[in-house]
C-alpha cells in the first residue's frame, strides 16, 4: 500500500506541475472551490459557508471536490467534481477562491491572485495537535508548511485557539481571523432548533416530551471498541427514574471509528445508531444531554446551554500514550467521570445554575467567539474578494 501511495503522490505532483504551466496565464473565474476532509464529506465549516454564500450571493459559482460524488446528493447550485481527478486540478487552477477545512496536499499549488480561506475543522478543544503530540509524522509537518504557505486567512473560534495555532505554526504569515466557526451559526437560531428537534424525533419515532442523550466520543488510535462501551440500558433506567420521562440515546461515532459501530453496543428502539447521520449540529439540536470523552464537539454543543458531560475510563493512558490534553478535565465546566456509575450520578444530579456559571466563565477566559454571524461575515469577505480586480 505504501508503494501504491508513493506512485499516486508522484503522479499527482507530475500532473500538478503540468497544470501549473498550462494555466499560468489563464484568467481566474469568480468561482469558489470547496473541500471538506480531503473530499470525504459535504460537511463542517465549508458546507455552512457554501450554503450561506448561495443564500446571500446566488450568482457566485460553486464547485465541491468529493471523493465519491454519488455518496450524497449535493444542492443543484453546486458543481461536483471528483477529488483526485484531472478535473479537480482544472477547478483549483481556475477558481479565484478556495475554501477548505484541512490542509492542502503538497502537490497542490496556488496561483497568484487566488485566495485560500482555511476554516479548519476543530477549534477550542482538548486534544493536543500538530508537533505537540508524538504521533505527528514528518510528512504531516511538511504538508502543514506547504498548505499554510498558501493560506491567506485562517479562521479561529477563540482567542485561545488563535494563541495555540500561533504557537504551533510560527512560520504562518497569513491572517488569523477570530470570527467564530460558520458551522455553529445554526445553533443560535431558535426557530430552526425547534423545527429540527421536532423533525428528528418524528423521523425516529421518539415522543416529543422524551429525553435524548447524544453520545459522540472521539476516535482512538488503536480502534479498540472497549473505549466506547457504555451500559446504555443502565443509563436509560436511571434517567427515566430521575426525570420521569422516556429516554433515548443517539450514538454517533467519529468518522475514523465508523467500522466499530456494531461492536460497541446493541442498538434497540431506545439506543439508535446515528454514526452516519450527515449533520452533527442538527443532532446537537435534538439532544437534551451530551456525552463525550475528549471531543471538541462539547464546546459547540454547550452553545445551546444544555448539559454536557465528559466520560473516559482511559484518561491516564490517553494522556501518556495517545494525544494528550490541553485542559485538566476536572477543571472544565463539564462534569467528568471515569466510571459509569459516576457518569450516571452526573447525569441525574445536574446543578444547572452552577454549570452555566462555570461555562460562561470558561468561554470568557478562553475568548470564545459567541456569535451567529460567522457565515455571513466570511461570505461577505469572499464576495468582496471576488468583486476585486
Amino acid at each position: 500500500m505504501k508503494i501504491v501511495g508513493l506512485f499516486k503522490h508522484i503522479a499527482f505532483r507530475s500532473v500538478s506541475r503540468i497544470m501549473d504551466v498550462l494555466f499560468c496565464a489563464a484568467p481566474l473565474e469568480n468561482k469558489v472551490v470547496f473541500t471538506a476532509y480531503s473530499g470525504a464529506r459535504y460537511d463542517c465549516n465549508p458546507r455552512a459557508v457554501s450554503e450561506k454564500l448561495h443564500l446571500l450571493y446566488p450568482e457566485v459559482k460553486q464547485t465541491w471536490l468529493m471523493k465519491d460524488p454519488d455518496s450524497i446528493k449535493l444542492p443543484d447550485y453546486v458543481h461536483v467534481v471528483r477529488y483526485g481527478s484531472f478535473s479537480m486540478f482544472i477547478e483549483l487552477k481556475t477558481a479565484k477562491v478556495w475554501v477548505d477545512n484541512g490542509t492542502k496536499s503538497q502537490w497542490i499549488n496556488k496561483r497568484k491572485g487566488q485566495y485560500f480561506l482555511e476554516t479548519w475543522h476543530g477549534g477550542l478543544g482538548f486534544k493536543k495537535m500538530s508537533t505537540e503530540y508524538k504521533q505527528y509524522k514528518l510528512s504531516d509537518i511538511l504538508r502543514d508548511r506547504h498548505s499554510l504557505s498558501m493560506t491567506d486567512c485562517f479562521l479561529t473560534d477563540s482567542k485561545w485557539t488563535t494563541d495555540l495555532y500561533s504557537r504551533l505554526y510560527p512560520y504562518y504569515k497569513g491572517k488569523f481571523w477570530e470570527c467564530g466557526y460558520p458551522r455553529t451559526d445554526i445553533l443560535y437560531d431558535k426557530d430552526t432548533i425547534g423545527l429540527v428537534n421536532t423533525q428528528i424525533r418524528k423521523e425516529y419515532g421518539i415522543p416529543q416530551d422524551s429525553l435524548v442523550i447524544l453520545y459522540a466520543p472521539t476516535y482512538r488510535l488503536d480502534n479498540d471498541p472497549r473505549h466506547f462501551k457504555i451500559d446504555f440500558e443502565k443509563v436509560i433506567e436511571a434517567m427515566e427514574i430521575r426525570y420521569r420521562k422516556k429516554t433515548f440515546v443517539f450514538v454517533k461515532l467519529h468518522h475514523w471509528s465508523e467500522k466499530l459501530e456494531n461492536n460497541i453496543c446493541e442498538y434497540t428502539d431506545k439506543v439508535i445508531n446515528m454514526t452516519h447521520y450527515p449533520h452533527m449540529q442538527k443532532l446537537y439540536m435534538a439532544a437534551d444531554f451530551f456525552i463525550t470523552d475528549y471531543s471538541s464537539g462539547i464546546f459547540e454543543y454547550a452553545i445551546l446551554r444544555k448539559p454536557a458531560f465528559l466520560y473516559a475510563d482511559d484518561l491516564e493512558q490517553y494522556c501518556q500514550e495517545e494525544r494528550g490534553l490541553y485542559f485538566d478535565l476536572h477543571e472544565t465546566p463539564f462534569p467528568f467521570a471515569e466510571t459509569q456509575d459516576n457518569l450516571i450520578q452526573n447525569l441525574t444530579g445536574v446543578d444547572y445554575k452552577s454549570y452555566i456559571e462555570k461555562l460562561d466563565k470558561f468561554y470568557t477566559a478562553t475568548g470564545f467567539i459567541d456569535t451567529s454571524e460567522s457565515s455571513k461575515n466570511v461570505c461577505d469577505t469572499i464576495a468582496a474578494y471576488l468583486g476585486s480586480d
